[in-house]
């Protein structure tokens, strides 16, 4: 039927199309604007009420002093690593674990040992054994096998603990030997 229409009606018609059109496609963008509005709306108010809660926060702090706390944790923290420093020296020596089997596959009979104590000061390593031997050879065959193992630089066994014939009380300062 648009073909039926003489051409000036067709001008008429097609402008009125085209402002049809336009309206049409304003309304829906605009009703497109008004439901993205509503939708983010609920967003916004929370997000400013949020940085209102942070910017009331930040008022109240103010200056709180930080300067007191940041010198504490720096003392702690320069505390901390020189102990994290010493704890790593002492991971690269030997191994108390290793050095404690070493001396008692080194035992002979008529020893009881009782105690080992580990020390570790100015790079030196020493690990003291006690115990009680049955007699002076028993005591003597001890000290030899431990120098003979290798494992230690010195063997320090007091003559005074030579005194006694039977049950003898000792205690031998043991100093790792140096590893190449």
């Amino acid at each position: 039927m648009y073909k039926l229409l003489p051409e000036e009606q067709k001008k008429i018609v097609a402008q009125e199309y085209g402002i049809r059109r336009a309206v049409v496609m304003l309304a829906a963008s605009i009703l497109v604007m008004l439901l993205g509005t509503a939708g983010l709306f609920p967003s916004y108010m929370l997000s400013g009420a949020r940085r209102q809660e942070v910017l009331e926060r930040a008022r109240i702090m103010g200056d709180a002093a930080p300067k007191e706390d940041e010198a504490a944790l720096q003392g702690w923290l320069s505390g901390f690593n020189t102990k994290l420093q010493t704890l790593t020296a002492f991971a690269e020596t030997a191994e108390p674990t290793r050095l404690i089997d070493k001396v008692l596959e080194e035992k002979v009979a008529g020893i009881r040992l009782t105690g080992f104590v580990w020390t570790f000061a100015k790079n030196k390593t020493t690990l003291a054994v006690s115990g009680t031997a049955r007699d002076r050879q028993a005591l003597i065959a001890l000290e030899d096998s431990l120098n003979a193992s290798g494992q230690f630089g010195s063997v320090s066994l007091p003559l005074s603990n030579l005194a006694r014939d039977k049950d003898i009380e000792f205690q031998v300062n043991l100093t790792l030997a140096q590893t190449p």
